[in-house]
């Protein structure tokens, strides 16, 4: 028998940083960045039992953070956080067009010690975006304390407020061309 119950949050997965009640405001929030390459891959705290609840993140240029509408949709009703529509600006991006936010949450993601190889959560602000080129794009988060290039995947040094670096492996760089090449086998 399959389960089709979503999947429940792990409580022994540590919260490292929490923007809930931090205030958080962007006076001109704007995606300063193609933002199609990945930088890490993501987990959502609860997603489908059909998926391991992985996404693509960009961490690039711009202020503030954005989520795609077809990931925050992927959330079970029952684990979705409260879309505020209160806060529904023009998103502009670097490419020229602008998208009109549909919103604002605080999302819960998972991201993985790259020492330890457990996963920990963090909680953003984000704004939901119709049309987004990926699952997640962060703006110059002010956690990451250095990056470290690597052709094998960015190493990125965070402190989450304790003082204490947490190293989270990003993605190896994949070229256009390979990245067009899987997407061809894909099809």
């Amino acid at each position: 028998m399959t389960n089709t119950e979503p999947s429940s949050y792990d409580s022994t997965i540590p919260t490292l940083y929490d923007e809930t009640h931090r205030g958080i405001w962007h006076m001109q929030p704007h995606v300063a960045s193609i933002g199609n390459l990945v930088s890490l891959i993501a987990y959502l705290q609860h997603h489908e039992p059909s998926s391991d609840g992985s996404f693509a993140v960009c961490i690039a240029g711009g202020s503030g953070n954005f989520i795609s509408k077809q990931l925050y949709e992927s959330i079970p009703q029952s684990h979705r956080p409260e879309l505020k529509t209160i806060d529904t600006p023009s998103i502009s991006f670097l490419t020229g067009g602008e998208q009109t936010a549909l919103g604002t949450v605080f999302v819960p993601i998972m991201l993985k010690d790259a020492n330890s190889g457990k996963r920990f959560c963090i909680i953003l602000h984000a704004y939901v975006m119709p049309d987004l080129l990926m699952g997640m794009f962060i703006s110059h988060p002010n956690w990451i304390k250095t990056r470290t290039y690597a052709k094998d995947g960015d190493d990125y040094g965070c402190d989450f407020g304790s003082g204490e670096i947490v190293r989270v492996k990003g993605e190896p760089f994949r070229s256009q061309h390979d990245i067009w090449k899987q997407c061809q086998a894909v099809v």
